[in-house]
């Protein structure tokens, strides 16, 4: 009888070149932030520097945290006697010199040495205002700055004056997500409390309101937008995450997770639109590498449907933060693989593979049964025989099962199981086949089953 060797693997979706839109297999590593005082905290605020080397993440009742090495170290940075606020909202430029941290219970803050020094910056009349959003342009010197059951403020002079910038009949509103583009010219604010989404073009001067379809009066809990100000990203608690990609015209709900309203606390965005994020509290972590044509599960392994709040992408796309309210903060790096290693392409791949020499596996693997459990699919099948170095699993929406791609390395001979996990409800196709280092080999048969 030949020995079961079993690959339980919690998958992590890979898009893939299969449209000829991109010629990689795009993915996220994550790692868990080993922040001082314990690794489960009340995570509520996250930003991150344009190259993903400054990261700053907050805390409701706690401190505030700051890495200046892409999340490998960590160390506490606070506002003289403000140990323990209800840390909201922070903001970082793109150099990760200039910082914002706004509390619920007190002050708005900033930093322009990177955090080693904090000074007050309060628009006249708010000192003890619930600073629940913060958006900064790349330079620093464009801020905005929205309290709770308040109003909308803009510094163009990085935080030494403040004006009040507000659309027409909303002076106080419950202002709870803002995001702008680089340069600070276009930007997106929401309200919570039955509330509306708002967009200017022009620096603040003036905004225009506009909602998804029946949305009308949701809570807005996250937004993000483009440096073209033409990819706008708005999510509501309660509710759905929809995308436009024409400056907020026209919305499209992006369905993850399905048909079901999740309570989507947090989306971001790079600065071309490219790389998205976006959680919610007892869901899942989603992220697409396309401008929001595909949207595909991936968060650290073991902590799925976790209370995600907090996150965002760094401007050039390479890196991620999410984090969850009562639990761990992570840091996730954008991984790009080789196609003519991982990928899982069509075909056999011979004719594009250029200098390869390695030789070809000999066969395709035996794929003889794919079953269900739960949001899972269980891949059983023969490996090739001859020359292999890992195995590319490739699956997605019809016959073809080339929509989402998986790689690992394995060169034995025993029948093998494979897990694919957080898998949509809907009908799944899938294949597999050899790879020789660089050479990949014949898929198998595509076979299906059905999740309930």
């Amino acid at each position: 009888m030949r020995k079961i060797l079993l690959f339980i693997l919690s998958l992590v979706f890979l898009s893939t070149g299969f449209t000829g839109q991109t010629s990689a297999a795009t993915s996220i590593s994550w790692t868990q932030a080993d922040v001082a005082g314990g690794t489960n905290q009340w995570w509520r605020a996250a930003s991150i520097s344009s190259d993903g080397s400054v990261i700053i993440a907050a805390t409701l009742g706690g401190r505030i945290y700051l890495s200046i090495d892409s999340g490998d170290n960590w160390s506490e940075t606070q506002p003289a006697g403000d140990t323990d606020e209800d840390w909201y909202s922070t903001a970082v430029s793109a150099d990760g010199q200039t910082i914002l941290a706004g509390a619920t219970t007190g002050r708005l803050y900033l930093s322009i040495d990177g955090g080693d020094n904090w000074a007050e910056t309060q628009p006249v009349g708010n000192s003890d205002a619930s600073w629940a959003t913060l958006s900064i342009s790349d330079d620093g010197q464009i801020i905005l700055a929205g309290n709770y059951g308040g109003r909308l403020y803009l510094s163009i002079d990085g935080g030494d004056n403040w004006a009040e910038t507000q659309p027409a009949g909303n002076n106080n509103e419950w202002w709870y997500t803002s995001d702008m583009s680089s340069d600070g010219q276009f930007m997106i604010a929401g309200v919570i409390n039955d509330g509306r989404i708002y967009v200017s073009a022009n620096g603040g001067d003036s905004w225009g309101q506009t909602q998804p379809a029946g949305n009308n009066d949701a809570n807005w809990y996250g937004s993000a937008i483009s440096d073209n100000g033409q990819t706008v990203l708005a999510a509501n608690s309660g509710g759905r995450v929809f995308l436009s990609a024409n400056g907020g015209t026209n919305w499209a709900d992006q369905e993850l997770g399905g048909d079901v309203n999740e309570s989507w606390m947090s989306v971001g965005m790079s600065d071309d639109g490219e790389e998205m994020i976006a959680t919610a509290q007892f869901a899942d972590v989603f992220t697409s590498f396309d401008s929001g044509e595909t949207w595909e599960v991936t968060q650290p392994a073991g902590d799925g449907s976790m209370r995600w709040w907090p996150s965002d992408v760094s401007g050039d796309g390479t890196s991620f933060i999410a984090g969850i309210y009562g639990g761990g903060l992570y840091v996730g790096s954008l991984v790009i693989t080789n196609p003519a290693t991982s990928s899982a392409g069509s075909g056999s791949g011979s004719s594009s593979l250029g200098s390869c020499t390695e030789a070809m596996p000999v066969s395709a693997p035996d794929l003889f049964s794919v079953s269900s459990q739960e949001l899972s699919t269980i891949l059983n099948f023969v490996p090739v025989s001859g020359s292999n170095t890992s195995y590319v699993i490739s699956y997605g929406f019809d016959a073809n099962a080339d929509l989402f791609a998986s790689s690992f390395d394995y060169s034995g001979t025993d029948v093998m199981s494979y897990s694919v996990n957080h898998l949509f409800p809907g009908t799944w196709y899938f294949k597999v086949r050899g790879q020789n280092g660089c050479m990949p080999g014949e898929w198998s048969e595509v076979k299906s089953v059905r999740i309930l």
